[in-house]
């Protein structure tokens, strides 16, 4: 009777994405612990798409320290103007010390008025990673004109989701800087383009950043 009530359970907690046999041999989606960890941060990105975190798939995931090559033609050498404190532009860790660009290299900016604009960017994003105190500045996710990223959400100082879409699908990177390494979500349901954009109707009006001029 309780192995009865269990099953019931499990299968309650996991049917909208996959069969009990399918979770016996299927260690592909998103890990149980691992849902239960990022989804209240999520949760305001996956209630607008209408999302299950439980529906996200592993498509890769990299183990290694962050490579800061100089060669590379997405070297950017750290200066002082990137020792900056500024919310309504960049995403900050609760300690501060890190933070990454994802709004600036979509296109926003801030004006000699003092507001922040937006009005549409290039057809790529370079997502970087700086380290205040480290002085260092790394690019860890490039997005061309078949994927966007729509916002980011730290976990706590070392763990932190990058949210968006990868030709329509939606997507999750997740980043651990304690153990170097990242794991590549997808969710096989499709965003259509003409649906409204988490970015736009809630990421930069969160933020207050103007669309039009006014």
């Amino acid at each position: 009777m309780k192995k009865n009530i269990f099953v019931y359970i499990f299968i309650i907690i996991c049917s909208t994405c996959y069969s009990m046999d399918v979770m016996k041999r299927d260690t592909t989606y998103i890990g149980i612990d691992t849902a239960c960890k990022i989804e209240p941060f999520l949760k305001d990105w996956l209630d607008f798409y209408k999302l299950n975190i439980s529906c996200f798939k592993l498509q890769n995931s990299y183990c290694g320290l962050l490579e800061n090559d100089s060669t590379s033609i997405y070297f950017r050498k750290y200066t002082s103007d990137d020792d900056i404190y500024d919310p309504q532009l960049y995403d900050y860790s609760p300690d501060k010390i890190r933070y990454l660009n994802l709004i600036t290299t979509s296109g926003a900016y801030r004006e000699e008025d003092g507001k922040c604009y937006y009005f549409g960017g290039d057809d790529c994003q370079e997502i970087y990673l700086i380290d205040r105190n480290k002085k260092e500045k790394n690019m860890i996710v490039w997005k061309g004109a078949g994927g966007f990223c729509e916002d980011v959400f730290w976990i706590d100082n070392n763990i932190f989701a990058i949210v968006g879409k990868e030709y329509n699908k939606p997507e999750i990177i997740l980043f651990d800087l304690s153990t170097h390494s990242y794991n590549h979500y997808i969710n096989e349901s499709k965003i259509d383009d003409t649906s409204p954009s988490y970015f736009f109707e809630v990421n930069l009006r969160e933020r207050s950043i103007f669309t039009t001029r006014e």
